[in-house]
């Protein structure tokens, strides 16, 4: 990709108990990480000072600037990382063992939807098939047969 196009993409998730955030468009470029024990009660927001857009979080007591940003734009996919992250991995569990978790689920899902779909389908083309009329006799070359016999093929 050019550089003139790469978007800078924020990245955050829960490693080992901690949560660590890649900010590749903040001023200056930073990873930030932080135990999760630390941040059970914190609140994470943007705040404009200088204009410049800072992500901060307030925990404890206490205020931990963590990264600038020239575009608010950027402090909020950066914010929204952070929630999304949060979100997908509870302290104690890995982000990535849920989502597999999730997606084992819907292909169970799907499985069972196709299953239930299978078996209604098989059983309302049962059901025309038994009012189908019998087959009428096959037509023999050299043996004499009615006309409306065969018309009716």
């Amino acid at each position: 990709m050019f550089a003139c196009c790469a978007r800078k993409r924020v990245e955050a998730r829960i490693v080992d108990g901690s949560l660590v955030v890649s900010l590749p468009g903040a001023e200056p470029p930073r990873v930030w990480r932080t135990e999760l024990s630390q941040a059970t009660s914190s609140i994470m927001e943007i705040r404009e000072t200088q204009g410049k857009h800072w992500l901060v979080m307030k925990a404890q007591g206490r205020e931990e600037d963590i990264a600038a940003f020239t575009k608010k734009t950027s402090a909020i996919d950066a914010l929204q990382a952070v929630t999304d992250a949060m979100l997908d991995g509870a302290p104690g569990t890995s982000g990535m063992l849920g989502r597999l978790l999730r997606r084992v689920f819907k292909i169970l899902f799907w499985l069972l939807l196709l299953a239930v779909a299978f078996f209604f389908l098989k059983g309302w083309a049962m059901r025309h098939i038994a009012r189908m009329p019998a087959p009428a006799p096959a037509i023999e070359q050299g043996v004499p047969m009615p006309a409306d016999d065969m018309f009716k093929q």
